[in-house]
């Protein structure tokens, strides 16, 4: 059975299917619990996927689903959008000389050749350099992370982020934006 069959299978196999990181009883991220708080707290019945132990579908899953993050949530086969990610630019996927870096660290493989030109929104599967992180901003649309300004070596990764002290919008043509833009409502909030 190929990867996408067994996708397909996984799916079919029950209602609500959730591919997670870890399991219900003992999540490895902060998204992955709250998907199951939820779930659980609406009393929801659900199959589990621990991404983890299935590296090959991990991979697969996130071309099958055009969506690049866990956890990933499927009721009745249908992938289900991710609250928490904002894209404040649905309908656009800019292509710039940003993301030719990408090229070079590029899976050889012929599901890799179908992302001609990087982008935004469709970028990878790439290979990261051993000593260094792929780094994705919150805002999917609007976040100048890895995608833009290539991998983080983690020589420069300092301990662990526990909640967010300083945001501001940086949309606007305010030049004291980093002042007068300030985002209140997430600063002191805890970085999951």
């Amino acid at each position: 059975m190929d990867v996408v069959e067994k996708i397909k299978a996984e799916l079919s196999s029950a209602p609500v299917v959730l591919f997670m990181k870890g399991t219900p009883d003992f999540p490895q991220c902060g998204f992955s619990a709250q998907t199951v708080q939820a779930l659980r707290a609406v009393g929801a019945e659900f199959k589990h996927i621990n991404i983890f132990e299935e590296p090959e579908l991990r991979e697969a899953l996130k071309r099958y689903s055009n969506w690049p993050t866990y956890p990933q949530l499927y009721v009745n086969g249908e992938h289900q959008n991710e609250s928490y990610v904002t894209h404040s630019e649905p309908d656009m996927d800019p292509t710039a000389v940003d993301f030719d870096w990408q090229k070079k660290y590029v899976v050889n493989t012929a599901e890799a050749a179908a992302v001609r030109t990087p982008s935004r929104n469709n970028w990878g599967p790439i290979v990261v350099p051993k000593d260094e992180y792929f780094v994705l901003g919150d805002n999917r649309d609007n976040s100048l992370d890895s995608r833009y300004w290539q991998f983080v070596p983690d020589s420069l990764i300092r301990g662990r982020p526990m909640f967010v002290y300083y945001s501001y919008d940086p949309d606007s043509l305010d030049r004291m934006s980093w002042l007068t833009r300030i985002r209140w409502t997430r600063i002191g909030e805890r970085v999951r």
